[in-house]
């Protein structure tokens, strides 16, 4: 948990934030750019052009000096201003089994590690690369024998980094993300006829790396990869006599595979 604090905040430092570019021709023409990558002959560079960001190239034969950061970011009105996130998908929990369950206790708890996540987000785009804003994930998972019942809920809200490549041509954005924030598990159980709950807070993280390619000018559709991590040292009960049993800390960490809709007001 402590490496993917770290991890977290590392991403959030390092989140790389693009500038406009300069590129002066052997002819001595100028070109107001962002340029994205170059190699030994070639620099391969975006620019706008009849407000729409175009990729393009140029020899570097052609090129007597270039400059990167010459200008602010004047690319950043044709680019992506916010982004909604709406994503379902399955979520599996990665913590470790109890010691000492029987074989059928094991079957029981394989088939609880899977469940549905629900997950929304909000991000501004204060240049065209970073991205700021708030996360909410929703994880439920049920399930029930002859003397267990389950019915857990994990949610997580936070606070959301974003880094994000845009590639024009072919409409997407490729982006990773990094949060940290509130953990909350509400377990609605049963054993042997008798309700009880079981509850937990913790402060977790998460990392999420994800594409989104548009289908329009606003809605995009995506998928996504993300991992949560959180430990809930301190578990509770409302029931005495299962609280006294509470005494290893709770793995709430999963990883989670998403699918949804995107829109990206302007």
């Amino acid at each position: 948990m402590k490496d993917l604090t770290v991890m977290v905040v590392m991403l959030t430092i390092l989140s790389p934030v693009f500038s406009q570019d300069l590129i002066i021709r052997q002819n001595g023409d100028s070109l107001n750019c962002e340029i994205s990558r170059e190699d030994s002959l070639i620099i391969y560079f975006n620019i706008i052009k009849n407000r729409k960001i175009v990729r393009t190239l140029i020899k570097k034969s052609d090129v007597s000096f270039t400059m990167k950061g010459f200008y602010g970011d004047q690319m950043n009105k044709y680019r992506t201003a916010s982004k909604i996130n709406f994503s379902f998908g399955s979520g599996n929990l990665t913590g470790k089994s109890g010691e000492g369950l029987s074989s059928a206790e094991q079957e029981y708890v394989k088939k609880i590690r899977s469940g549905f996540t629900f997950e929304t987000d909000f991000i501004l785009f204060p240049s065209s690369s970073l991205g700021v804003g708030i996360t909410f994930s929703h994880f439920n998972t049920k399930n029930s024998s002859r003397t267990f019942c389950d019915n857990l809920s994990v949610n997580f809200l936070g606070g959301t980094f974003l880094t994000q490549k845009t590639f024009p041509r072919s409409k997407g954005h490729v982006y990773l993300s990094s949060s940290i924030g509130w953990m909350h598990l509400m377990n609605n159980a049963e054993k042997n006829r008798v309700d009880f709950r079981i509850y937990g807070n913790t402060i977790g993280a998460k990392i999420q790396v994800g594409f989104d390619i548009m289908i329009s000018k606003a809605l995009g559709i995506g998928i996504d990869l993300g991992f949560i991590g959180g430990i809930i040292k301190n578990l509770k009960s409302d029931n005495v006599f299962v609280a006294t049993d509470l005494d290893e800390p709770g793995d709430i960490s999963r990883i989670d595979c998403l699918a949804g809709l995107k829109f990206h007001p302007h």
